[in-house]
């Protein structure tokens, strides 16, 4: 079964990775608005990014059906919080071109490499079918849906 990323893994940073043309350009120096607007996106981003890492830890952590079910409700509750970040997001609304830059030049790589360890883990974890927890599939098929 193949695993596909879903556009929430994205917006929940609010970052465009189609961007990788504007990331290369030398970042200017931002305005007293603009470092304001950048400061509440960094903060979204660095927490977004937490439960990201966190994700991963819980996933990685998952050896057998005891642990797949621990596991569960701490990815649903990192599932809220993901969610919770995507609305804070979407009401910050998309930031200008300059916070842009600056916020897809200091987050998208590690976005880009915990996405890549997330869908390694659940990979490996889709393989031993999830070890028998229809829990842990469910909430991961929310990251993760098959296609």
């Amino acid at each position: 079964m193949k695993i596909r990323h879903i556009s929430l893994l994205v917006a929940a940073l609010a970052l465009p990775l189609h961007a990788q043309e504007t990331a290369s350009a030398a970042p200017a120096e931002l305005t007293a608005a603009e470092q304001a607007e950048y400061a509440e996106q960094k903060a979204l981003c660095t927490e977004t990014l937490n439960l990201f890492k966190e994700s991963v830890e819980v996933l990685k952590q998952v050896k057998d059906k005891a642990s797949a079910e621990a596991a569960a409700p701490r990815m649903k509750a990192i599932l809220a919080g993901m969610l919770e970040n995507n609305a804070k997001a979407g009401a910050l609304g998309r930031p200008g071109k300059a916070v842009e830059l600056k916020i897809v030049n200091e987050f998208e790589p590690q976005l880009v490499q915990l996405m890549n360890e997330m869908e390694s883990a659940v990979i490996l974890l889709e393989d031993k079918s999830y070890y028998g927890s229809e829990a842990l599939k469910e909430v991961l098929s929310v990251f993760f849906p098959s296609s």
